[in-house]
């Protein structure tokens, strides 16, 4: 039993830490100080701790290598840019195989031409609208007086006024309305409508016109009349796909070149119940025809330029050329 002093203070610490008694029958202050942990618990407890973190440092040490055997085990990954395109191709799905292209034969094509116009000087393309490809391009370049085909680019000029709202179909024009004068330079290829209409429009206008879609060889002025069944050409399968203006001019100029009435050349040489719609031009000895003929394979713009030739001659050589894109 520890010695206490006379107000009744603990004497000796070392016999609480060491005696396996528990005396519950001190005042309360002594019972604050026999409920605190004594040094020894906290060093143990301290011990435990340390012990506890240098297991787990152990653990995610270990653990580190295991990580990275495993990444290096695995299949590389391929930089994302040369993966990126393979990678979508696998992922679309498989496309339908597409109607293939008419195969044209131009040399076959070619020798007949030179047998159909032999005694004539004449000129031929053709061209693929959908694909832009020139399939036939037989004295293409050659230049000729266009005749009445240069109204297609008077046609060209009308519509584009209309649509930069600089006139209206309505406005009166040579004692009629703009579209009627139009509609009649297209369908009965009238020559006043449009050579009134070069008065209102730059000596140069046509000619530049030209030259920025392509049609290169063409020179429309009141001195020089002159283009290429390749700039013609051109110019077709442009306006056919909506390119050179917009669709309700578009609509107009091809009604009225399926309804004009002149059908003994480029109509005359394809099946029944085939859509052609073409501009011709006749001046003197030069017959011309140049049109859009749609067919099951595709549609095709066809330029003709002859001098010295024929109607007949000019549906013939139609006809040759349509049977080799069936």
């Amino acid at each position: 039993m520890p010695g206490l002093s006379k107000n009744g203070t603990l004497m000796s610490c070392s016999y609480a830490l060491t005696s396996s008694k528990r005396d519950f029958s001190v005042n309360p202050a002594r019972a604050v100080r026999k409920h605190t942990m004594p040094q020894a618990s906290r060093t143990f407890l301290a011990a435990l701790l340390c012990i506890g973190c240098i297991v787990l440092l152990t653990t995610v040490l270990v653990s580190v290598p295991t990580v990275e055997e495993e990444t290096s085990s695995a299949q590389p990954v391929l930089p994302i840019v040369q993966e990126s395109a393979p990678a979508r191709q696998r992922e679309q799905p498989a496309k339908k195989p597409s109607k293939p292209a008419p195969v044209f034969d131009a040399s076959a094509v070619t020798d007949e031409l030179e047998e159909i116009f032999f005694e004539a000087e004449a000129a031929v393309t053709l061209i693929n609208v959908t694909s832009d490809e020139a399939l036939l391009q037989w004295n293409g370049d050659i230049g000729f007086h266009p005749a009445s085909t240069y109204k297609l680019f008077i046609a060209d000029s009308m519509i584009r006024a209309v649509e930069q709202g600089q006139w209206a179909w309505e406005d009166w024009f040579l004692g009629t309305s703009l579209g009627e004068c139009f509609d009649a330079m297209i369908i009965y290829s009238d020559n006043d409508c449009p050579e009134a209409w070069l008065d209102e429009i730059p000596p140069d206008a046509l000619t530049q016109r030209a030259a920025e879609i392509g049609a290169t060889h063409t020179q429309l002025d009141w001195g020089v009349f002159s283009s290429t069944t390749n700039d013609m050409a051109v110019f077709l399968a442009q306006a056919y796909r909506g390119e050179l203006f917009g669709s309700d001019g578009r609509t107009r100029l091809f009604e009225d070149m399926v309804s004009q009435e002149f059908r003994d050349g480029i109509p005359a040489g394809v099946p029944a119940g085939t859509v052609v719609a073409d501009k011709v031009g006749f001046l003197e000895a030069d017959l011309h025809d140049v049109g859009i003929i749609e067919l099951p394979s595709g549609a095709f713009a066809l330029a003709i330029y002859t001098e010295g030739s024929s109607w007949e001659s000019i549906a013939e050589a139609t006809s040759v050329i349509v049977s080799e894109l069936k």
